[in-house]
């Protein structure tokens, strides 16, 4: 029987027995042909979904046709072929009731070429270009030319050959081509690997966050569009290293292009917290570090001048040793994420202050003395808040202020070390002193029997006095001291002396504050012979 999508070729028989062969493509109209079992035939190339066609006997030559309505088809049983051509017999009642028998073989006649040994080249895998594409169709060796020798049908869909995919495709003889086939024309997705793919940096720097450059992909000149061309993934794009990017075809395109990036380390910040930037020698400074990622190491330039020890995992502690400008460099190792960073603070180590600040009472003023500074070549003297010297000669140890002349005042005197190189010193040392003037011997006499009186002036603001005496005229050996306290009792008489000697006296006043005295000079020494 016919078979639906079959091109079925029939012969018409005349009168004197000749036939002629037909094609379907041929029979477009005024007869129509219904199977016996009423099975869907095709007429020129579009289903019918009836169960007849028209076919018309405009090319049958001298065959002579009644058109008449068909009230009965009879059938014939398939049969194997010989290498003729095989045709299904059809009967067609005229309202007469003579027929015309549609005979079951026909005899070869000189017959077109057959479309159903049409091969396609190419085309069977084009690729996609973004253009309609147009299916080679070959014949026995030769090209054809659509319109001329064929016409092309596609099913189930538009006429475009445009984007990816299979196509079934119906191609029909004309000319001097007969018979038909229906095959597939497959448009193939374009490869990726030949496109042009671009990041929009190919260097980041570690941020903490996943770096996603934007992908611009181009192929044939056309630049594609994401996520329906293609796809893109990430990996490895967070942290420091290489990262790569994944763009996978889509739609249209296929395959697979990666591209690699690069994450950089990112610096460390970091941030010294110094307690004092300038210290005394033997004093103590700590560094605080802050802002980093890696561990923390200290470091000073000459451990001479300053040593530093780890004292926790982000404080140093820097002591200073002599005076002089040390480095301490503080270090954060690098991380898998983070470089390395150093950064450095300038310590000052100045001299310490003085061990030793004294004042005493002296004829012209208050005489300051003091211990030498190790490093110091310069001294700043203050009376009060009031600097009132600056001594620039670091062996100089005592300066006389000739202006604390006031009698029974109080004066604090402060003395700071300094080094030319780093400066002064942070601390200083101070020393209180009362100006007490000395009083003056008025006589001095042998009284009586190893016996003498001595007698000197008074002194309103003292708290007493103090007179000493000594066969030595420089009183180093064998001298002797009496204490009068207040400040009126201004005469004593000292016996127990040896008579022929020579005694050398002197005296000074006190004020007592707080339990502590504080002396005048000694007075002019005057002298008696004891002759009693």
């Amino acid at each position: 029987m016919f078979e639906q999508n079959e091109l079925v070729s029939v012969a018409f028989a005349t009168e004197t027995g000749g036939y002629r062969e037909i094609e379907t493509k041929d029979l477009l109209g005024e007869i129509s042909l219904i199977t016996s079992k009423y099975e869907t035939l095709f007429d020129a190339n579009i289903p019918i979904s009836s169960t007849s066609f028209t076919v018309s006997a405009d090319n049958a030559g001298s065959i002579s046709l009644k058109y008449m309505d068909i009230s009965e088809i009879s059938d014939i049983a398939d049969t194997d072929g010989d290498g003729d051509a095989l045709h299904d017999t059809l009967a067609v009642k005229d309202f007469y009731d003579t027929h015309i028998d549609i005979t079951d073989k026909a005899e070869e006649a000189d017959s077109l070429p057959e479309l159903t040994d049409v091969k396609l080249t190419s085309v069977n895998r084009a690729v996609y270009n973004g253009t309609d594409q147009t299916p080679e169709v070959v014949c026995d060796g030769k090209t054809l030319t659509a319109g001329t020798d064929y016409e092309l049908i596609r099913l189930g869909g538009s006429d475009a050959f445009k984007n990816a995919g299979e196509y079934s495709i119906l191609l029909l003889g004309k000319g001097d081509y007969t018979g038909g086939a229906i095959t597939s024309f497959i448009i193939d997705r374009a490869a990726l690997a030949s496109a042009d793919v671009t990041l929009a940096s190919d260097t980041y720097t570690y941020n903490g966050r996943s770096q996603k450059p934007a992908v611009t992909v181009k192929h044939g000149g056309k630049k594609l569009v994401p996520g329906t061309d293609y796809s893109v993934t990430y990996s490895d794009n967070v942290h420091a290293g290489t990262a790569s990017v994944k763009v996978s075809g889509k739609g249209n395109y296929k395959g697979t292009v990666t591209k690699k990036f690069t994450i950089a380390k990112a610096d460390q910040s970091i941030r010294l917290t110094v307690d004092a930037t300038k210290i005394d020698v033997g004093k103590t400074t700590a560094i605080k570090v802050s802002g980093t990622k890696g561990s923390i190491s200290f470091k000073s330039a000459s451990d001479s001048l300053a040593a530093v020890k780890m004292k926790d995992s982000k404080t140093g502690t820097v002591k200073a040793v002599k005076v002089g400008k040390v480095k301490i460099t503080v270090t954060a190792a690098k991380t898998s994420d983070f470089n390395a960073v150093s950064k450095a603070v300038t310590i000052r180590v100045v001299p310490a202050a003085t061990s030793t600040f004294k004042a005493d009472n002296q004829a012209a003023g208050i005489r300051l003395t003091w211990k030498k500074v190790a490093g110091a070549n310069a001294y700043f003297i203050f009376r009060g808040n009031t600097q009132i010297v600056a001594i620039r000669d670091g062996a100089t140890v005592t300066y006389t202020d000739k202006k604390a002349t006031a009698n029974g005042a109080k004066y604090v005197y402060k003395i700071i070390a300094s080094a030319s190189v780093t400066g002064r010193s942070t601390h200083s040392a101070s020393v209180t002193a009362y100006r007490m003037d000395r009083p003056a011997i008025s006589s001095l006499a042998n009284s009586g029997t190893g016996k003498m009186t001595v007698n000197w002036g008074k002194n309103a603001k003292a708290t007493g006095y103090q007179v000493q005496y000594c066969p030595d005229k420089t009183f180093k050996t064998g001298n002797k001291s009496a204490t009068i306290s207040g400040a009126s009792t201004v005469s004593k008489a000292i016996a127990g002396l040896t008579k022929g000697k020579t005694y050398y006296v002197r005296i000074r006043t006190f004020k007592t504050v707080d339990s502590t005295k504080y002396f005048s000079a000694w007075c002019p020494v005057k002298s008696v012979k004891i002759t009693k």
